[in-house]
């Protein structure tokens, strides 16, 4: 199965060997770092959940299985980080660069800056400007 990391309200940002992605639907951001950032990587060059897989299978050191990678896959979707891509997206070249040593893809998860991820400053300030969040109004 092929993804798509073009979803709606997601920024993402690479820094070296780590991958910040910032959801503003949600104000969640994570961390990829990694075998998780190369899988991100293979992901968004097009690639499909298997390819992906053989590429870890031929890495010499090998220690990622299927299943974790599926399994990590599974939890991206959960997220709404990636969507099921129907059909066959743009392929470029990719290949594992971080995953050295492999180890299982972990997803780390923060919600600390939400507040801020969700704050809207043209709208939800108040006359006092920013950074003041007008009071809610039901």
């Amino acid at each position: 199965m092929r993804y798509t990391t073009q979803v709606p309200k997601l920024v993402t940002r690479q820094f070296d060997d780590e991958i910040i992605l910032a959801n503003f639907d949600t104000g969640i951001y994570y961390s990829l770092i990694g075998t998780a950032a190369d899988i991100w990587l293979g992901l968004k060059s097009g690639a499909s959940t298997e390819e992906i897989a053989t590429a870890f299978a031929k890495s010499s050191a090998q220690t990622v299985t299927t299943e974790q990678i599926a399994t990590f896959i599974d939890e991206l979707v959960t997220e709404n980080i990636i969507a099921p891509h129907e059909g066959n997206p743009g392929r470029e070249p990719w290949s594992i660069q971080f995953g050295n040593p492999p180890s299982p893809p972990t997803l780390d998860r923060f919600d600390d800056l939400r507040d801020l991820l969700l704050l809207d400053p043209v709208h939800d300030v108040s006359e006092g400007g920013w950074p003041l969040k007008a009071p809610d109004v039901d």
